[in-house]
């Protein structure tokens, strides 16, 4: 392998870690978590991850009507979605006056009920009454909620998927992320005519990580490399790339020789 050669792989694999390393840098807050007894959490289901597009992004993963009504305004639930108001992890967000609740399962369930500012007070809710506070915008003890809280029609699936994931929402992480590590993947080959090139890119970006960890990582968190077997065709190698993400949960691919695969 030339030596033109090999600072093209090392140039490809450094501007792909310089990459990731500002994303997360910049993004800073994603990365930031409550600790877990496992320290990794879960991966979501297939109904908490439809719950989670109605929740973050006010659309039916499914493909069903998700509409809000403020007043009598019926506005589409993409408009509305609850992790505008309620924040990424339910915990709940004052703004201009308005302070949308938390809205954790752990907090609504809360034996003791709750006692509103507004002198409002009701017990605990469940899945029947928060899906009828959802609907009709009444806490359990039949309440008016506050003005601004939207109303919500969607399919009874639906409702059950946001349920679904409302009970995860305040553990929920992004995958890859553990409280002192994030694991990215990449696919290079290393075997056959391109083994040198993919050693000379693996060992960039591990020389580049072992750098940024020496530093204390980002957000305290060391990065961990899963490296997966190049495929002999652009399909073979993009599902190679599925395989980091779904088996190893990695939190993003980085570099790699893949063309052709980036379409798959």
């Amino acid at each position: 392998m030339s030596e033109r050669s090999k600072l093209f792989a090392a140039c490809l694999a450094l501007a792909a870690a310089c990459y990731l390393f500002a994303g997360a840098r910049a993004g800073g807050a994603s990365v930031q978590s409550k600790d877990t007894a496992a320290g990794q959490a879960r991966a979501l289901t297939a109904q908490e991850r439809r719950g989670k597009s109605i929740y973050t992004r006010g659309v039916s993963a499914s493909g069903g009507e998700v509409t809000a009504t403020i007043g009598e305004l019926d506005v589409p639930g993409s408009t509305m979605a609850c992790a505008g108001c309620h924040g990424a992890r339910g915990e709940g967000m004052t703004e201009g006056g308005i302070t949308a609740g938390n809205v954790t399962w752990s907090d609504l369930t809360k034996p003791a009920g709750h006692a509103h500012s507004t002198v409002r007070r009701h017990g605990p809710f469940d899945e029947k009454t928060f899906a009828r506070s959802m609907a009709e915008g009444v806490d359990p003890a039949g309440n008016d909620l506050l003005i601004a809280m939207p109303r919500y029609r969607m399919s009874p699936e639906d409702v059950a998927d946001l349920v679904a994931y409302i009970k995860r929402v305040e553990t929920d992480r992004d995958p890859g992320i553990t409280d002192d590590t994030i694991r990215v993947g990449t696919t290079l080959p290393t075997r056959g005519p391109l083994a040198e090139a993919g050693a000379a890119m693996r060992d960039v970006l591990m020389a580049y990580f072992d750098d940024v960890n020496s530093r204390g990582g980002i957000y305290n968190r060391k990065i961990e490399l899963r490296v997966a077997e190049m495929g002999d065709n652009a399909s073979a190698t993009a599902a190679r790339a599925r395989g980091l993400v779904e088996r190893e949960q990695v939190f993003a691919l980085v570099g790699g020789l893949s063309a052709g695969a980036d379409a798959e």
